[in-house]
C-alpha cells in the first residue's frame, strides 16, 4: 500500500468513526444527570474558613441510613429526606446510563460489523476498503467500551471471543478473496 493510500485509509477510518459518533450523539443522546436530579442543595458553598467545625456524631434516618452534620449549615444534621431523594435520582440516572450504554453497544456492534463487511467488499479500492473496515473496528470498540463497565465478566468474555472470531473470519475471507485465482469460464 502506498503512502497516499495509507493517509487516505486513515482519514476514511477517522471520518467513518466521526460520522458514527456524531450520528449517535445527535439521534441518540446520552442521558444527562440534570434530567433525573434537580439541583438538590441550592445553598451556595461557603469557603473553608467560613465553615464550622462540627461534632463527628451521626443521626439515624427512618430508612436506617446515617447522616452527619453539615458544616455549611451551622452544623445541623443533613436532611434525611433530601438524602433519600439524592439516592433515588442517582439510582434512576445510573439505570438510564446502563440502558443507554447497552443500546449503544448493540447499535454500534451492528454498524461496526456492517462496516467491516462493506469494507471487505470494497477492498478492491484498497484505501477505501481498509478505511471503512478501520472505522468499523473503532465503532465496535467505542460501543464495547461504553457498556463494558455495566457488563458482567461472562458477557465480556463471550463478546471478546465473538469479536476475535469475527475479525479472524473476515481476515480469512478477505485473504481468500484477494489471493484466489480467477477461473475463466469457457464459452
Amino acid at each position: 500500500m502506498q503512502i497516499k493510500n495509507l493517509v487516505i485509509g486513515a482519514a476514511i477510518t477517522f471520518l467513518t468513526f466521526l460520522v458514527i459518533f456524531t450520528g449517535m450523539q445527535t439521534f441518540y443522546p446520552n442521558p444527562e444527570y440534570t434530567d433525573f436530579c434537580e439541583e438538590i442543595n441550592p445553598r451556595s458553598p461557603k469557603l473553608a474558613q467560613d465553615r464550622a467545625i462540627c461534632a463527628e456524631d451521626a443521626m439515624q434516618c427512618p430508612d436506617g441510613t446515617f447522616v452527619g452534620r453539615d458544616p455549611s449549615n451551622n452544623c445541623e444534621f443533613f436532611d434525611c429526606e433530601q438524602l433519600e431523594k439524592e439516592k433515588q435520582c442517582q439510582d434512576n440516572y445510573e439505570n438510564a446510563r446502563e440502558t443507554y450504554s447497552k443500546t449503544l453497544f448493540i447499535i454500534t456492534l451492528i454498524l461496526g460489523i456492517i462496516l467491516l463487511l462493506l469494507g471487505g467488499k470494497l477492498f478492491n479500492l484498497e484505501a477505501v476498503g481498509a478505511g471503512i473496515m478501520g472505522g468499523g473496528g473503532i465503532t465496535i470498540f467505542y460501543g464495547s467500551t461504553s457498556y463494558w463497565q455495566f457488563a458482567g465478566d461472562l458477557f465480556r468474555f463471550i463478546i471478546s471471543i465473538i469479536a476475535l472470531i469475527t475479525v479472524i473470519y473476515i481476515a480469512y475471507w478477505l485473504n481468500n478473496k484477494i489471493h484466489r485465482p480467477k477461473i475463466k469460464k469457457k464459452k
